[in-house]
């Protein structure tokens, strides 16, 4: 993903904000970042895939336990 698609999918409009969240995942190596052309493309690590998945586990759970 591009960095303008990655923008408008987060949902996050303070860029400001979106640009600190962007540099702590690649800090921490849950996306890498890689120059195209002019662009920059954004891909998920697998470290990154493993924290989504808790992320999205653990909001699962929280719904079921409160239903």
């Amino acid at each position: 993903m591009t960095f303008s698609d990655l923008y408008s999918k987060s949902k996050i409009r303070m860029k400001k904000s979106f640009l600190s969240y962007l540099h702590l995942c690649v800090d921490y190596n849950f996306i890498k970042k890689e120059a195209v052309g002019a662009n920059m493309i954004y891909t998920i690590t697998d470290k990154g895939r493993i924290m989504l998945n808790l992320f999205i586990h653990k909001e699962s759970y929280q719904k079921s336990i409160t239903a």
